[in-house]
């Protein structure tokens, strides 16, 4: 036994080393590949008209990364456009790498416009097709493009060489600038419009107007193997996908491979990646490539055309031959496709499970509140569309990502109780009562311990209406164990599970009216957002996020946060210079002078105000800053909309001139004379003399509802205000949201130290530059009653403070 034992020592330790000199020559094989990603306004026309589409480096679709398993990716992205923006990975497992993974307020805060981060991870273990997108509202519409993964170095494809590769990017195009079309359907609580044009490689093909010219050739040769890598980047349809007389060898899907099956048609949802092998066996010609909805939906309205592209032989000239195309409504031949999908080789497929999730996919439509503009609620009846999982609606955060929060333990963000199943037992793809066609709202998250296998029964309804919902998990591949129609049944649909070789994907196709099982091994640290992949339904809501905790060892944690990581708050980051207290960040601009004050709005959301900070000219100098949601999103209130905003601006006015009541304080070291009057939008109101008929109005209408912003510019004194006979709920401050409160008076000052007492504060110093602390009384900072915090320089480009502006005032 003594010898059997040392021999299988000795085994395992040959072949221990082997494999340590194998990951050793692999990493040595292993590049680091760095991009530039600039996201900028760029003229693209189709369909007759030029429009103004964001992209990334000017093109549409944007760059093709190609890498080999193992490599790592650095990306630097700078925003250049109009609107905030983040890139995700789609499909990239992220292993510890959260902070690159990219969904807006889920792992970080949007790039402002005018800033930059760096996404910087690794491929591990994963070859063939992913992608790239924008994940801030609708850009993704036409910011996109590939991800190829080859084999490590010394590798090679599971199947015979191929000739050569193409790449099929599908998409949608709007006639529109697709920023416009969601934010007016969040405007008016109604569906967005439907696309104008599908799109092959960017382009609509021959049968759109003004688009033969561009449309794609893919050029093959007679007899030739070409490997065709189809990835479907439409923002809100699935796809059918053909080519005219060829059929097509599935090998790969979601960069994973699977045992090779022949089809004539694909059904790729948004997200899917597809890899097929096609022989180019037909006679010499050319072929329409062809691609064209699938809408599950029962009378929902799609784009009911048809993209092309032409695979052309070789010196072929003859008319392209049109394939034919299953019918829109085709959910057999959808199913069948779905179905044929089995791991290449047999996958450890986790069979004890920790967490049994049972997850409703369902749309919805939210009851307008009463005398609500009939032009917010354009949904059927008057209603919201909204949507959910287990009758949750998902909210975004609007002031720090998921992840930040959960890294920095700060409390107020999510809460954890995100439902193991639904509140409510129902049929759930048969009659559905309208008192379940209305979720609640929240951000709602479930925690996962590390290493804990997971299970999860999606379940797709028929509330409103029942449709076929792509659903991706980010950070993770699962295996799809089974699907079905009707409700899941554990009892008898169990036996369906597939656990010899079921397909890893990272988006599945729930079926409409059906059921898909999926399980994953929870091993990778993170906030990790499962969404709807159609747009449309994520904005309303048809998402949850896993928080999956750190695991014990090393390689078990999130990495710590990037320096150049994103933040959320306009506060002047890295542009000191356009801060404005004189002596302070500037120095005053002289009687005839003139200075450019440049900096960017991010993420905050409310009510601000400018003013001069030169001794009392700001008694008169002053105004407000409205700073509303980014385009597309909405306020966070109950109402999505308020019937109207009102600005009351308060102040204070000398019946002098302000600046010899502060120099004669000056001259005589003694307290300045007071104020003559109190003001509301510059005017002091019926109370005083001379001031009845100017007197400021406000207007409403019964029962409607006024978002009311105030604001305390006086020089020198904190205010109590009210309006009589109204109660007043506050839902902002500082511009910031707050949890809202009833009351009857507001006390406005600064942050208002207590009378003999004392107040806490905290903050990161992540913002280079030299900042003031003072009081806002004015007659207390002319006293002396101030400090200056100087903030280094941090390490990364992010970090820094800006060059002066060239027209930065001279003492």
């Amino acid at each position: 036994m003594e010898r059997v034992f040392s021999n299988t020592r000795c085994t395992f330790s040959l072949l221990s080393l082997l494999l340590l000199f194998s990951s050793v020559s692999l990493l040595a094989n292993a590049k680091t590949h760095n991009h530039d990603f600039v996201v900028q306004a760029t003229k693209v026309k189709r369909l007759c008209e030029t429009h103004n589409s964001i992209t990334v480096n000017g093109q549409f679709p944007g760059p093709t990364l190609e890498v080999n398993d193992g490599d790592t990716l650095v990306i630097h992205v700078t925003n250049k456009a109009r609107y905030n923006v983040t890139i995700h990975w789609h499909g990239v497992r992220q292993l510890t790498t959260a902070w690159a993974d990219g969904p807006e307020f889920i792992t970080q805060c949007p790039i402002r416009p005018g800033g930059s981060y760096t996404y910087r991870f690794t491929i591990s273990g994963q070859q063939g097709t992913l992608w790239w997108h924008a994940h801030s509202s609708w850009l993704r519409a036409t910011v996109y493009g590939a991800i190829i993964i080859h084999p490590q170095e010394g590798y090679s494809y599971p199947f015979p060489k191929p000739d050569h590769e193409s790449l099929i990017t599908l998409g949608e195009w709007w006639d529109a600038n697709p920023i416009d079309v969601v934010r007016e359907a969040t405007r008016t609580g109604a569906a967005p419009n439907v696309s104008d044009a599908y799109t092959i490689n960017g382009q609509p093909g021959d049968l759109y107007k003004c688009s033969s010219k561009d449309t794609i050739k893919v050029p093959v040769n007679p007899g030739e193997t070409s490997l065709i890598r189809v990835i479907n980047a439409a923002l809100n349809q699935q796809l059918f996908f053909t080519i005219a007389n060829h059929k097509l060898t599935v090998v790969g899907a979601d960069a994973s491979y699977v045992k090779p099956f022949t089809t004539k048609v694909l059904m790729l949802g948004p997200g899917q990646t597809t890899d097929v092998l096609m022989k180019a066996d037909q006679p010499t010609g050319r072929y329409y490539i062809a691609a064209r909805a699938y809408a599950s939906a029962q009378g929902a309205p799609f784009d009911n055309t048809t993209t092309t592209a032409i695979l052309e032989y070789k010196s072929a000239t003859s008319k392209p031959i049109m394939p034919p195309l299953p019918a829109y409504n085709d959910t057999a031949t959808a199913t069948a496709f779905t179905t044929s999908f089995r791991s290449l080789r047999k996958p450890i497929v986790p069979t004890e499970i920790d967490h049994n999730l049972f997850i409703t996919m369902g749309l919805g439509i939210n009851q307008c509140p009463p005398k609500t503009r009939a032009r917010n609620c354009q949904a059927p009846n008057g209603t919201r569309f909204t949507a959910s999982m287990n009758n949750v609606s998902f909210v975004l955060p609007s002031n720090i990502s998921i992840l930040q929060a959960h890294h920095q333990g700060i409390p107020g963000v999510f809460t954890t109780d995100f439902p193991a199943k639904p509140p409510v037992t129902f049929d759930y793809t048969g009659n559905v009562s309208r008192s379940l066609w209305q979720p609640t709202r929240g951000t709602k998250v479930y925690k996962l311990k590390y290493g804990s296998s997971v299970q999860i029964v999606l379940q797709g309804t028929n509330i409103f209406t029942a449709e076929n919902h792509p659903i991706h998990l980010h950070g993770y591949d699962f295996y799809i164990l089974a699907e079905g129609f009707g409700n899941f049944n554990p009892k008898t649909d169990t036996a369906k599970f597939n656990l010899v070789d079921p397909p890893l994907r990272n988006t599945v196709s729930l079926p409409v009216k059906g059921w898909a099982v999926i399980r994953f091994v929870a091993d990778n640290p993170g906030t990790w957002i499962m969404h709807c992949h159609l747009d449309v339904h994520i904005g309303w809501g048809l998402a949850t996020v896993f928080v999956v905790e750190d695991g014990p060892g090393p390689m078990q944690k999130l990495e710590q946060p990037p320096p150049d990581l994103p933040v959320h708050g306009v506060r002047q980051l890295t542009t000191a210079w356009a801060d404005g207290p004189e002596f302070i960040t500037q120095c005053p601009i002289r009687p005839g002078g003139s200075y450019t004050y440049r900096f960017t709005i991010s993420g905050q959301q409310g009510t601000l105000w400018w003013h001069a900070h030169s001794s009392w000219l700001r008694a008169t100098v002053y105004g407000a800053i409205i700073i509303h949601p980014q385009q597309g999103y909405s306020y966070p209130f109950p109402k999505s909309e308020p019937h109207r905003e009102s600005l009351i601006t308060l102040g204070e006015w000398w019946d002098a001139n302000p600046i010899d009541v502060i120099r004669e304080a000056t001259r005589t070291g003694a307290a300045p004379n007071v104020s003559d009057a109190y003001t509301i939008n510059g005017q002091p109101g019926d109370l005083y003399k001379c001031s009845s008929k100017d007197t400021v109005k406000v207007p409403v209408n019964p029962g409607e509802t006024s978002l009311i912003r105030v604001i305390n510019a006086a020089l020198n004194q904190q205010l109590f205000f009210t309006i009589a006979n109204h109660k007043l709920t506050v839902v902002g401050a500082d511009a910031s949201y707050v949890k809202p409160f009833t009351t009857k008076v507001l006390m406005l000052g600064p942050v208002s130290l207590p009378v003999k007492g004392w107040a806490v504060i905290r903050f990161v110093a992540d913002n280079p530059g030299t900042w003031i602390m003072h009081c806002h009384l004015d007659v207390h900072i002319g006293w002396g009653l101030a400090t200056v915090f100087v903030v280094e320089d941090g390490p990364g480009p992010m970090q820094k403070l800006e060059q002066p502006p060239p027209d930065l005032p001279v003492c």
